[in-house]
């Protein structure tokens, strides 16, 4: 398939990364987004469902019978484009797609029919999860500039870590760096050209956070802290016991938060600059990102402070990724959720991949009656009884806000 014109408008360094005040682009489709605002409905649609024609099709069908009103398209998943792209190499399996049946554009065909049915389309990115196992193709990002690629405090690449050892370790994969400019410019250059080019609803992002907090300790992001603080992060490791006598264990912990504060804030700045640029672009779109259900370990083992997010207005709804199937772990996730967030700010993401329909149900059941409107369920691929079940989860909602 020809490649998109490029039409994205250089970047601009103003403290965190502002784009320039350029005229908004125009999309090239003329297809309107729904004029009608409902509660979210949504469903998670992961990137094997964009192979072919029939499947976007049957999807789209699916949902909308099943009483869905919003679409999360999964058009970057590692460090690939599920759309025609001139920022990202085209996802491999999109390509295979194409020899088989012709070239078409998955995210324009689901705008299109979802459109034509009412619903919302939201592009789903992961941001910095880029790679896990095998070679990446020529092209991918970690080929291009390795650079990029988080480090950890020994001063090894994730992408020189076997792949068994981070999936052991519980990482998915390889990340790239949330300090490094160049990392942030990329990230938004494909925000951009979807925005130019598709009259999407919203941009979703995920993995929009550390893989861990024991990576991150890249030059410039230890240069950064040392230009704060007059202190090397690596030193906190291995002078531990030299500065805890000389300025006590208080002052040192004070450091680690410093250190793990800084961190977090250029994740934090990634969304804010998005949120810039959609604002910037088309304004009015939705910003909302998946996030770890705990806020608590979101921020202090992942680095990705959501609360901050929602109550700064940076984003216009997270989605708390509340998969257990354990009824009271979800119950406790919403309850310190509506704690620390607004309920209108919240997408109770429900998973069924490993649970039955009915027990989804009764969690966004329990969601609603305590004031969560929306939800998000995990995923569409994972659906066996197609519409039939979406129909039980949606009309689950309705049900409990009745009883309200």
């Amino acid at each position: 398939m020809k490649k998109m014109r490029n039409r994205t408008v250089p970047l601009v360094l103003i403290g965190l990364l502002l784009w320039s005040n350029s005229p908004k682009a125009q999309t090239d489709s003329t297809t309107t987004t729904p004029a009608v605002q409902r509660p979210v409905r949504a469903l998670w649609i992961v990137r094997d469902a964009l192979t072919s024609r029939g499947k976007v099709h049957t999807a789209v069908e699916e949902a909308a019978a099943g009483g869905i009103t919003d679409l999360l398209v999964q058009v970057r998943g590692r460090g690939d484009a599920w759309f025609p792209s001139e920022q990202a190499p085209i996802a491999a399996n999109l390509q295979a797609a194409w020899r088989n049946e012709g070239d078409f554009d998955p995210l324009q065909l689901f705008i299109n029919e979802a459109h034509a049915r009412g619903m919302r389309v939201h592009a789903w990115l992961n941001v910095y999860l880029v790679w896990s196992k095998g070679s990446p193709p020529p092209g991918h990002v970690i080929t291009q500039h390795p650079e990029w690629v988080s480090v950890n405090a020994n001063g090894v690449s994730m992408d020189d870590i076997p792949f068994r050892k981070m999936e052991a370790a519980g990482t998915e994969g390889v990340y790239l760096e949330p300090g490094n400019c160049d990392v942030v410019k990329h990230f938004l250059g494909i925000v951009d050209e979807i925005l130019t080019h598709y009259p999407v609803d919203g941009i979703h992002l995920d993995y929009v956070r550390y893989p861990r907090m024991n990576v991150g300790y890249s030059e410039a992001m230890r240069g950064g802290f040392i230009r704060k603080t007059g202190l090397d992060p690596l030193d906190l490791d291995s002078r531990r016991d030299r500065y805890e006598r000389e300025y006590g264990p208080d002052k040192v912990a004070d450091l680690d938060r410093e250190w793990h504060q800084f961190k977090a804030d250029q994740v934090t700045a990634m969304v804010r600059n998005v949120r810039v640029l959609m604002d910037s672009r088309r304004p009015g779109l939705t910003l909302s990102a998946a996030v770890r259900p705990d806020p608590d370990e979101a921020l202090y083992v992942f680095g990705q402070d959501w609360v901050r997010w929602v109550n700064q207005g940076w984003v216009d709804a997270v989605a708390p990724m509340m998969y257990s199937p354990s009824a009271s772990t979800v119950a406790k996730q919403t309850n310190e959720t509506l704690r620390r967030v607004p309920a209108d700010k919240v997408w109770a993401g429900i998973a069924i991949y490993n649970q039955s329909v009915n027990d989804a149900a009764a969690k966004i059941r329990d969601a609603r009656r305590k004031g969560i409107d929306g939800f998000v369920i995990f995923s569409y691929n994972a659906l066996e009884g197609g519409a039939r079940d979406l129909r039980k989860l949606t009309a689950s909602a309705e049900l409990a806000g009745e009883a309200r």
